[in-house]
């Protein structure tokens, strides 16, 4: 036996019954939101779920996965939450290089929190080959975005050259600076 109306407009043609139990204060964003957008509540429901998975998605192709995701959101939350070193208003954490030191501690202290267990034997060799490993890949990924044509035709490239663009273009004058030599060199000492 069917319950309630037909669906209509872009729910038209479904059959498939869901039930499921919700709290009361998620019923009423739900309800207010349905009418906010002139669907029905089930249409409302099915919308947001379905945009759920749409955004998983492009959480995986951004950043791998969701807790890659989470941790990143966490480390931007530890950047900004500096109480020793106020913003004046004027500059960002970029701009300062206390605030950019201090966001370094920060982005890594999120990381060095949740350190898997276990050891690694850090003989110089071995540590150099870590080093090596994360600086290639910063290099690779500031080298890209450097490069990147931050005017590209939107059907034009792949998606990866068009999130490279966007992140150059969003990163502005970052992208000059940013240390990405033509060439990487592991041997080189730094100073």
């Amino acid at each position: 036996m069917a319950k309630g109306p037909a669906p209509k407009g872009e729910y038209a043609g479904k059959s498939s019954v869901f039930s499921t139990r919700i709290r009361p204060d998620l019923r009423k964003k739900m309800e207010v939101a349905a009418k906010k957008s002139g669907r029905s509540l089930s249409q409302e429901v099915e919308h947001r779920l379905r945009q759920s998975f749409v955004e998983d998605e492009k959480i995986s192709e951004m950043f791998g996965d969701r807790k890659t995701f989470s941790l990143m959101r966490m480390m931007a939350l530890a950047i900004h939450m500096d109480p020793y070193l106020p913003s004046d208003g004027k500059s960002s954490w970029l701009d300062d290089p206390e605030r950019f030191e201090t966001a370094i501690v920060a982005a890594l202290s999120v990381l060095e929190a949740i350190r898997p267990a276990g050891f690694v034997n850090y003989d110089r060799p071995l540590q150099q080959i870590l080093q090596h490993r994360g600086e290639f890949a910063a290099f690779q990924i500031w080298l890209k975005v450097k490069r990147a044509n931050a005017s590209l035709p939107l059907d034009k490239g792949t998606r990866t050259d068009h999130r490279n663009a966007m992140l150059k273009a969003d990163l502005k004058g970052l992208v000059d600076i940013a240390n990405a030599d033509h060439e990487w060199n592991p041997d080189k000492e730094k100073s």
